[in-house]
């Protein structure tokens, strides 16, 4: 059977040379050769041919004779053979003819041989090494017209790849590099959508390492983001409806909470980077789930348990088999290690094969049995959007109870813009132009240091609090400049800068540096009083992990008892830890202001044991903690109060609380709201995980509080909750702990001064 080099299949790019118009390797005797009856040493013999240009004259004769073979046991495999040859020499001498060859004699292999699978395995290694040498001859050589026909070469291997091998995506990221360098090169849309696409197909792999599906999904939105006159509606969509799936799935399956935090702050990135290419386009619906998408991953992983809880009660066979085929995966080498190695060359300059076919065979159906049990349970009723990222659309039959706007705000270095979610379902875009990503970071480490030196990162009492007057003219300075550059261009474009009987409330979803400053204390503290103007003039503040987990707070939350019992847990002398004698205040303060109809139990001190707290929390809807609080932001589900005998952890309330009864929780502890600045998207700290276990509104801190005056705040909080209560005025699904805290604030700050921002202005509510 005589075979001609040039392929059918193979379309050479204008103005490229074939393999007879390229230099040619002289034709030498082969009687020195091995003898192609010893076959299985040839790929040894081959193998060895690569050290060095010294052996290429031994190719030179081993090629002829695997072209004019004709043994007929042999003539089956020749292709196979010469395409080891062809590739062995391409090693050597970087001649493109004979990689042409090479792929031309593989695809004859493939096509005629497809039992000898252990020598095409081989084959295919090398045609990734070879991809590896294309890319490396690449980034060297600046002419567009190689670059061209490299990637054409590139299209060739990649076609002959299976599409389950777990080495295709690894080529085919290699592929995309190319084509991000040629675009930079031309700056055309054909070269710009070529890229993209190849970057989105990687991501959206199934077999990909999650690290090679992340750094591809960080270039394609790297060239949207700094290329929006590129970046068309279509390409945005494209990318959107492909990732927004894929980013829950690269954060979760198979890692530790560690892990997906480091994962989970790449991706911070990438959604903020991408956000002012959508708005550019006017997809605004399409910009607020994409910044869902990519924030709280790991809580939202948490909540996902429970959706797995909830499939185990109905159809525990599939919630079985699901659960033994994702531990596979996550002890799959092939599919999460292994693979990665791949991406850096062996000392000899290629790439190793990084599983055996074996493992890599394992892995594959692995993949499969994940997706074919994902579809069964999605095709459920009840199961349909089972772990899957939610929609606007599966959003808006909530968004219509919210009882006022939630703003997003992106922070990046190309633009800076508020998104306004209205309750009729409508989204407003507010340009940020003061704001920029500089100094939107200068002035979170600004804050962090003067809170630093004001030794305010425990509860602790008046005397350990720092207050000087240049202390003060630093925070109203940085209050000032949130004020300008951030709310008043947001509460302006709402015509909400108005005075009124009636606050309008407003949930603040900031992302980046803006998720550690004090929104809702933002004002112009200078000047004649009747000149100065702050946000709580003109609106009560909520804040939100995200968009989700308010719509499930206030979803969960309308069927409300009017007047629910409360549990205080009080520990004023944890064991090693600093005495707060405001908690015994404190608990006084509540006995006094809690109606007497109402249930109310205390733990205090040596009844506040962490088993006594999680039991009585079963039984309670509102929960009133007063300690020191310990945030671990390695891992936010060991975050605890620290109780008279040991730590109350987030993971022991995830077991305990009853999601459908807890109501409200107030955190009369340390910095139970400050995240972690390296994932401020994540929301890192004990206010988020306890709305993520089930309460429905939580008041938490920002910094730590005064230890004297905290009892303020929190007997006109509960006196204005009780109030709210019994009046019935609320909007369905909300708890009224909102305006509760908004005036309990401005209780404590007419109390200490309005200069005092230290003392009053910690204190937040999350949820509804």
């Amino acid at each position: 059977m005589k075979r001609k080099h040039e392929d059918p299949h193979f379309v050479r790019p204008a103005g490229s040379q074939g393999p007879a118009q390229r230099a040619s390797f002289s034709e030498q005797s082969s009687s020195d050769v091995p003898s192609l009856k010893d076959h299985h040493l040839l790929p040894i013999t081959l193998d060895n041919a690569n050290h060095g240009l010294s052996q290429l004259a031994s190719l030179e004769r081993a090629i002829p004779a695997h072209q004019t073979v004709t043994d007929v046991d042999l003539e089956a495999t020749r292709p196979t053979y010469l395409a080891h040859s062809f590739l062995s020499r391409f090693q050597c001498s970087g001649q493109l003819d004979d990689l042409e060859r090479a792929i031309i004699a593989t695809r004859s292999s493939l096509e005629d041989i497809p039992g000898e699978r252990s020598y095409q395995s081989s084959l295919l290694a090398d045609l990734c090494n070879s991809a590896v040498s294309l890319w490396g001859r690449a980034v060297c050589n600046d002419s567009s017209d190689d670059l061209e026909i490299i990637i054409h070469l590139g299209h060739q291997i990649i076609d002959l790849i299976p599409e389950r091998d777990p080495e295709k995506p690894v080529v085919l990221y290699r592929l995309g590099l190319l084509k991000e360098a040629q675009f930079y090169g031309s700056r055309d849309k054909a070269s710009f959508d070529a890229a993209v696409t190849t970057f989105v197909e990687i991501a959206a792999h199934s077999l990909a390492n999650p690290s090679i599906r992340l750094d591809a999904a960080r270039r394609f939105v790297s060239l949207v983001s700094e290329c929006v006159e590129f970046a068309s509606a279509d390409i945005l969509l494209f990318t959107y409806e492909r990732v927004c799936e894929i980013f829950p799935e690269i954060v979760q399956l198979g890692h530790t909470i560690a892990h997906r935090y480091e994962e989970s702050a790449k991706l911070g990135v990438l959604v903020t980077s991408a956000v002012p290419a959508f708005i550019s386009c006017r997809l605004r619906h399409q910009a607020i789930v994409w910044m869902e998408t990519g924030r709280s991953l790991v809580w939202s992983h948490i909540l996902s348990l429970r959706e797995k809880e909830g499939l185990e009660r109905i159809h525990p066979t599939l919630a079985r088999a699901l659960h033994e085929v994702s531990s596979s995966l996550r002890d799959s080498g092939a599919g999460f290690h292994a693979i990665s190695q791949t991406l850096q060359p062996a000392p000899s300059g290629h790439v190793t094969r990084s599983v055996t076919d074996g493992a890599a065979d394992g892995h594959r159906n692995l993949v499969a049995q994940y997706e074919a049990i994902m579809n069964e349970i999605r095709g459920l009723r009840g199961f349909e959007d089972f772990l899957r990222p939610p929609t606007i659309a599966s959003y808006m039959a909530i968004i219509e109870h919210l009882d006022g706007p939630v703003v997003y705000i992106n922070v990046h270095s190309s633009s800076c813009d508020a998104l306004v979610l209205l309750p009729n379902g409508g989204i407003r875009h507010v340009p940020l132009r003061s704001l920029k990503e500089k100094e939107a970071t200068k002035l979170r480490s600004r804050w962090v240091h003067n809170l630093n030196q004001c030794h305010s990162r425990v509860r602790a009492n008046g005397s350990q609090i720092w207050n000087s007057m240049s202390g003060q003219r630093e925070f109203r300075i940085m209050l000032e400049c949130l004020w300008k550059w951030v709310v008043e261009p947001i509460l302006g474009a709402l015509n909400l800068i108005t005075m009124s009987n009636q606050l309008t409330h407003i949930t603040w979803c900031p992302m980046g540096p803006l998720t550690q400053l004090p929104l809702h204390a933002a004002g112009i503290y200078s000047g004649e009083r009747a000149s100065q103007l702050h946000a709580f003039d003109f609106v009560a503040s909520s804040y939100t992990p995200s968009l989700s987990a308010l719509l499930r707070c206030q979803k969960q939350s309308r069927a409300r008892p009017p007047q629910p019992s409360v549990l205080v847990i009080a520990q004023p002398s944890a064991p090693g830890l600093e005495h707060l004698p405001g908690i015994q205040v404190e608990c006084q303060r509540l006995r006094a202001v809690i109606p007497s109809h109402v249930h109310v139990k205390f733990l205090e001190d040596k009844q506040g044991t962490a088993h006594a707290s999680l039991e009585a929390i079963k039984q309670h809807p509102w929960v009133h903690i007063a300690c020191h609080g310990a945030q671990n932001a390695a891992d936010p589900t060991k975050s605890a109060f620290a109780l008279y005998n040991s730590q109350l952890t987030l993971s022991a309330l995830m077991g305990t609380v009853a999601e459908e009864s807890a109501e409200l929780a107030f955190l009369s502890a340390c910095q139970t709201a400050v995240g972690d600045q390296k994932v401020p998207e994540e929301s890192a700290h004990l206010a988020a995980g306890i709305l993520a276990v089930g309460f429905k509104g939580v008041v938490a801190t920002m910094w730590s509080i005064n230890d004297a005056t905290a009892p303020v705040v929190v007997e006109t909080y509960y006196r204005r909750l009780f109030e709210l209560r019994s009046s019935e005025s609320l909007v369905a699904g909300y708890t009224g702990a909102a305006y509760g805290l908004h005036d309990a604030v401005k209780a404590l700050r007419d109390h200490v001064g309005e200069q005092d921002f230290v003392k009053w202005a910690p204190f937040v509510h999350f949820g509804v």
